[in-house]
């Protein structure tokens, strides 16, 4: 008879590291040290400290033009996004526990694809709304030129209609919601037929694993194929007409490139690579970093954009107003 502490937890654990009959077994491969235990206190007190002041200051500056124009429904929920899901992640590492190990993954696949979708929308605003502007250009251009020449017979002047107004308010204000709402949906759905995947293949921890992060590797695929796109439509528009925009790309990237990698060596049937499941705790440690990269990119970035705009302007007013009281002074 086996003791009631030693039952068999093979769903969630790779039989290629060593065997595991109970939670004690997997304390052992997968427990942190002291150490480890202290720089995730560590990281908590500091992420908390640092994304909520960040976080604050944001919201305080929604008005600020950068922020403004880059959308403040694709920011400040997904910076918001970012610190919820860097503690469920550093949490779950201090505190893992078997009850509630579906729901951290739950919780982390919504986050993380929500942040993944929110980089996209925030770039395909930008895209959108630069080739309304330039389209908008060419009409206005092409209108004055016709007012300017009319015909023999006689009408009224040709102007800018409210369409215009109404696809730009329209671009500015739906798309972000309208894409993290789908986002959602497809989110919510793929993780219903992986937990069904799971149900028939629960002793296979290949299976298991990427049937639990499949939303977020999915999404993971889908944005670095639209980065390739990005990257190119955003390279006729300067850096300081994109808000940080295309910085958040480039860096988008690279990281979600890197962490898709991993996953795959690490998940991979064919590969077996312990080591790297160990040290990135199943891959933890690989969504903290994407996490914060993030956050940095999408909500510290701007903030410091904004202050320097700021401070530039005021400088500005100072010369002006300078220039102005001399003027008067030599009257």
């Amino acid at each position: 008879m086996e003791s009631s502490n030693s039952q068999s937890i093979p769903q969630t654990l790779p039989n290629n590291l060593m065997e595991i009959n109970n939670k004690e077994d997997f304390k052992k491969i997968f427990g942190m040290s002291q150490l480890e235990k202290n720089i995730c206190i560590f990281l908590i007190i500091f992420s908390t400290i640092y994304f909520n002041a960040v976080n604050i200051l944001l919201f305080k500056k929604r008005k600020n033009y950068i922020i403004k124009h880059r959308g403040m429904i694709l920011t400040l929920p997904s910076a918001v996004a970012s610190y919820i899901s860097a503690m469920n992640l550093l949490l779950n590492e201090i505190a893992y526990s078997m009850e509630f190990h579906n729901f951290y993954i739950y919780v982390n696949n919504i986050l993380i694809v929500f942040i993944i979708m929110s980089a996209c929308g925030r770039a395909i605003r930008l895209i959108l709304l630069y080739n309304l502007n330039t389209f908008k250009s060419e009409c206005i251009l092409q209108i004055q030129d016709f007012n300017e020449h009319p015909l023999k017979t006689k009408i009224s002047k040709v102007e800018v209609n409210t369409y215009m107004k109404a696809v730009d308010n329209m671009v500015k204000r739906k798309t972000g919601k309208w894409l993290l709402i789908i986002s959602f949906v497809i989110t919510i759905i793929i993780t219903a037929l992986m937990e069904y995947i799971k149900s028939f293949k629960s002793s296979n921890y290949d299976i298991v694993k990427f049937a639990e992060f499949a939303p977020i590797n999915i999404f993971l695929i889908l944005f670095t194929f639209l980065s390739v796109y990005f990257i190119y439509a955003l390279r006729k528009i300067k850096d300081n007409e994109t808000f940080g925009i295309k910085f958040e790309v480039h860096c988008s990237f690279i990281v979600s490139f890197i962490v898709f990698i991993f996953s795959i060596v690490m998940y991979h049937p064919k590969i077996d690579v312990p080591w790297l499941i160990e040290y990135t705790h199943s891959g933890s440690y690989l969504y903290i970093m994407q996490t914060s990269i993030g956050h940095f990119i999408s909500a510290t970035v701007p903030l410091i954009l904004s202050y320097i705009e700021e401070k530039k302007f005021k400088k500005q007013s100072k010369i002006l107003s300078s220039a102005e009281f001399s003027k008067y002074g030599k009257g």
